[in-house]
């Protein structure tokens, strides 16, 4: 199954997206979007809902603060060991969200849990 980069147009994002493709292997789709550099998280919620059926991970590359209220926004409230990771969410960190939704057009807030938290050494 395929699998989708999308990135905002800023140049620090697109640097980031061309590092990290390389390390995900074959059948990975980058698509850079513009309207990512100033989407807040409920724009990120809803364009990951366009994301088509057959696309199994998306990794989103673009900013703070939407991305870190994002990944709180997709948290659900039961992952409490989860949102208490995520109350740093610096420039450079990835969090790993699994969701629970058999579509993405099915994404809503709460439908997720944390997996991974990966923070840039300091």
């Amino acid at each position: 199954m395929p699998r989708l980069v999308l990135c905002s147009s800023a140049a620090r994002a697109l640097q980031t997206a061309e590092l990290v493709l390389p390390a995900l292997g074959d059948e990975v789709m980058l698509e850079v979007e513009r309207h990512l550099y100033t989407a807040d998280a409920d724009e990120l919620i809803e364009r990951l809902r366009r994301v088509e059926v057959e696309v199994a991970s998306v990794m989103v590359v673009g900013h703070n603060p939407a991305f870190a209220e994002l990944a709180l926004l997709l948290l659900s409230k039961a992952d409490t060991a989860g949102r208490s990771r995520l109350v740093s969410f610096p420039t450079c960190a990835v969090a790993q969200i699994g969701l629970r939704t058999a579509t993405w057009a099915d994404l809503v807030a709460g439908s997720g849990r944390l997996e991974e938290l990966f923070l840039p050494e300091r």
